[in-house]
């Protein structure tokens, strides 16, 4: 998620639970270098607050998030009359799909993108991989596979802090 906002500063919203010191240690942790500074930037003038906030594209990434509930509104309503082999491959390719953005979400806080179309796509896609799971059963069932619950069936964080850079 970060962004430059000027030569040689970037910036990333201020999107995850961790404090600042546990970020600084995490990033250091995957190989950023101890010289280069990790901090959080607060009380910005209006003109370059409105620029760190205009880094994403709030716009775009809520149309996204429309886009994908119809589309999985509208595949939810095909799989029941495809056949079990074509009902596998549509759900596997349209969940692929909505995960994949939704992995690579920036998660961004409040101020800069309202969560409540993140949590309605989380919400339908959760609907969708229980109807997916249903269309794999029989499938999975040959090779005495689980299919009704994952290994990880924890809720995505859907409400990320405030900005921070």
């Amino acid at each position: 998620g970060f962004r430059p906002i000027e030569a040689g500063l970037s910036l990333r919203p201020d999107n995850l639970r961790a404090d600042l010191g546990a970020l600084r240690d995490e990033l250091h942790a995957l190989g950023l270098p101890g010289h280069d500074l990790v901090f959080a930037l607060h009380g910005l003038d209006a003109p370059t607050d409105a620029r760190a906030r205009a880094l994403w594209d709030a716009p775009r990434l809520r149309a996204s998030y429309r886009t994908h509930l119809r589309a999985l509104g509208k595949s939810e309503t095909r799989l029941a009359a495809l056949p079990p082999e074509h009902a596998m491959v549509e759900s596997f390719v349209q969940g692929r799909r909505v995960i994949r953005d939704l992995v690579l979400d920036p998660l961004l806080p409040e101020p800069i993108c309202p969560a409540v179309e993140r949590q309605a796509l989380v919400a339908a896609l959760r609907r969708y991989d229980r109807l997916g799971r249903s269309a794999w059963a029989g499938f999975m069932r040959r090779f005495a596979v689980p299919h009704i619950r994952t290994p990880y069936d924890n809720p995505l964080p859907l409400e990320p802090a405030a900005l921070a850079v």
